[in-house]
């Protein structure tokens, strides 16, 4: 087998496998949740009729005091699609520092960078955006207690 041979690659967007969970009760222990991590490759759900959802979940042990304590943090890459430079939009109520990353299709890191967040809205120019090739493109900004995600799209 040749590993070269581009008919064995797998294609953007090519669905590779399906997951179906049922709940079959309810539990108030923080540990038996669901819970995936974006760090290397963005996760996606989507119900029957396509609608996009969280797979976030917050389990029913924490109190609504404690869901309303949890700071905010929006986030927006625009232009998008785009075919050069990008500006990351950024508007958190606390802060602190933060890291934005952004993925290829694959799960390929294609840079990191530390960000600093003052509590307001901020922009953030990314030339890096602009080399890279035609596709799409996962990206996530983290910080302590905070994160958003969304998708680039490269022209």
């Amino acid at each position: 087998m040749d590993i070269e041979d581009p008919n064995l690659h797998i294609k953007p967007g090519a669905v590779l496998f399906y997951l179906t969970f049922k709940v079959l009760g309810t539990s108030t222990l923080a540990s038996q949740s669901l819970v995936f991590d974006d760090a290397v490759l963005f996760n996606a759900a989507w119900k029957s009729d396509g609608t996009e959802f969280s797979v976030q979940h917050v389990p029913d042990a924490v109190q609504r005091s404690e869901k309303e304590a949890l700071s905010t943090l929006q986030a927006s890459i625009r232009p998008n699609p785009t075919s050069g430079e990008t500006t990351l939009a950024i508007k958190a109520d606390s802060k602190g520092k933060a890291r934005l990353a952004l993925f290829d299709a694959f799960g390929k890191r294609m840079f990191i960078r530390d960000l600093e967040l003052t509590g307001a809205m901020q922009e953030f120019l990314l030339p890096e955006t602009t080399p890279l090739p035609t596709g799409v493109y996962f990206w996530k900004v983290a910080g302590k207690d905070l994160s958003a995600k969304g998708h680039l799209v490269k022209q």
